[in-house]
């Protein structure tokens, strides 16, 4: 028996798009997605740029579809002209939807390559009052949320739990030295971010630290909408050692903010 095909026009992506045409193309998009040999690795891709502020440092390497126009406008059934079929890819890539290259490895492969922006798909439909629904991917993709955070939950209470404690205790004295009393510390950590505050007092270091009121010069730099000037890359080589640096400290290295996060809430207010 011949397999019939279907092409699924959604609400959602009407209004997204305001084109039906545009709509059914990037629905079979999502549907390819959820189709590719390398989909674990793609989700895993999209969760950690979702949880990103510049979604951009992260080099996108899995979920690429090969599509041609051709093969798109069968399976689609829109009989429309190529070059009109491209026009549509092109207005979708243009807004950030899709994504598109040609093949990195093969120069002389002309089959252009796309790869879905989940997160901006999903950030556009919350602007117009839908939600990403009815993809396969989308429970592989709570799975995999759920187990990365069991595997981190596990690292982050074992070892590395113990280290940092030690390193927060560092912390507390180079922050007495200048001039805070105990009192003082916990006030300082419950009103300023601590990424900032490590942050701060790292780059009064490296400055000399040649300042007359170390302790009024560090709160002034904290209130005041500035970023610390410092290589976070290797100020976590300070707090999280070798040994626990796994693929499951990776967001931590792409946001540090999230790992002085968890130090503060599971260590410095839990004490």
């Amino acid at each position: 028996m011949k397999k019939l095909k279907r092409a699924v026009i959604k609400e959602e992506f009407v209004a997204l798009t305001g084109d039906v045409v545009e709509a059914l193309i990037l629905n079979q998009f999502l549907y390819w997605s959820e189709r590719v040999d390398d989909i674990d690795q793609w989700i895993r891709e999209e969760n950690m740029r979702r949880a990103m502020t510049n979604r951009d440092e992260i080099e996108l390497n899995h979920g690429w579809i090969y599509k041609k126009a051709s093969e798109l406008n069968e399976e689609l059934m829109l009989n429309m002209s190529e070059v009109a079929l491209r026009r549509k890819i092109k207005r979708l890539v243009e807004r950030g939807f899709i994504q598109e290259r040609r093949n990195p490895t093969h120069s002389w492969d002309r089959t252009l390559q796309y790869r879905v922006d989940l997160q901006k798909i999903r950030d556009a439909l919350h602007e117009i009052g839908y939600e990403l629904q009815g993809f396969r991917f989308l429970e592989k993709e709570k799975e995999l949320r759920s187990g990365q955070s069991r595997d981190r939950a596990k690292v982050l209470n074992g070892g590395l739990k113990k280290w940092v404690t030690e390193r927060v205790e560092n912390l507390k004295i180079d922050l007495q030295r200048i001039g805070f009393s105990r009192s003082e510390l916990q006030e300082l950590f419950e009103r300023f971010p601590l990424d900032r505050i490590v942050g701060f007092l790292i780059q009064m270091e490296q400055d000399g630290f040649g300042i007359k009121r170390p302790r009024a010069y560090l709160l002034s730099c904290l209130s005041k909408d500035a970023t610390p000037d410092v290589d976070w890359t290797e100020v976590l080589s300070l707090w999280i050692p070798s040994q626990f640096r796994e693929d499951k400290m990776s967001d931590f290295y792409l946001d540090p903010r999230k790992f002085f996060d968890w130090v503060k809430t599971e260590i410095i207010c839990k004490r």
